[in-house]
């Protein structure tokens, strides 16, 4: 998600929030372009090496899920 203000006022509002939440509201005739940037690891055992090695967040879940944050 791009902008989350919504969800942490509803139904996160008990949660305590690790990302601060963002809104933006757009006038009329105004818009916004969002890009992702991908990452490839050479195979599923090393999605946690490539997540890290690129400054990006991981959870790692017991037993064994991987969840790749942005």
């Amino acid at each position: 998600m791009v902008h989350t203000r919504a969800f942490a006022e509803s139904e996160w509002k008990s949660a305590r929030q690790w990302n601060p939440p963002t809104m933006l509201t757009l006038t009329p005739g105004q818009s916004r372009t969002y890009g992702l940037r991908f990452l490839l690891a050479p195979e599923i055992r090393d999605i946690e090496k490539v997540l890290a090695a690129n400054q990006r967040p991981v959870a790692v879940g017991i037993p064994g899920y991987v969840c790749p944050w942005t």
